[in-house]
């Protein structure tokens, strides 16, 4: 599998539960780093097993939902205050969450596109 740049579901070889995650690969003077939701610090990519990379290209841009409507879970948004689209994660309490390292964003920060609901499956080749 080629590695690139970009959103990628992933397993942490560090959890237990074994579940995916949405985590943004970024290229660094010292190489291609994992950064996940919530933390500021990038991480080896050694620490994760890729699964699929989330092509947003023709996601949409466009059909803001009303944020009440808006449940826990990934979310592809625009943050208007950076006047760009991304991933973020909405938390039980409401609070969102972003790769830069911010959860103490709220919902009427974002203009929320869509829901991520689907969640692949780990790799069956091991």
């Amino acid at each position: 599998m080629r590695i690139q740049s970009g959103y990628w579901w992933a397993i942490s070889i560090r959890q237990e539960d074994g579940r995916p995650e949405i985590i943004d690969i970024g290229s660094y003077s010292f190489g291609l780093m994992a950064n996940r939701v919530g933390d500021a610090d990038p991480f080896d990519l050694i620490e994760f097993e890729l699964l699929q990379r989330l092509d947003t290209s023709l996601w949409p841009t466009e059909g803001a939902i009303d944020p009440s409507t808006v449940r826990e879970g990934y979310w592809w948004a625009l943050d208007p205050a950076e006047n760009a689209y991304q991933i973020v994660l909405v938390g039980k309490d409401g609070a969102v969450r972003t790769f830069n390292g911010d959860f103490d964003s709220r919902l009427d920060e974002f203009e929320f596109l869509i829901p991520l609901d689907l969640i692949p499956t780990a790799r069956s080749d091991h």
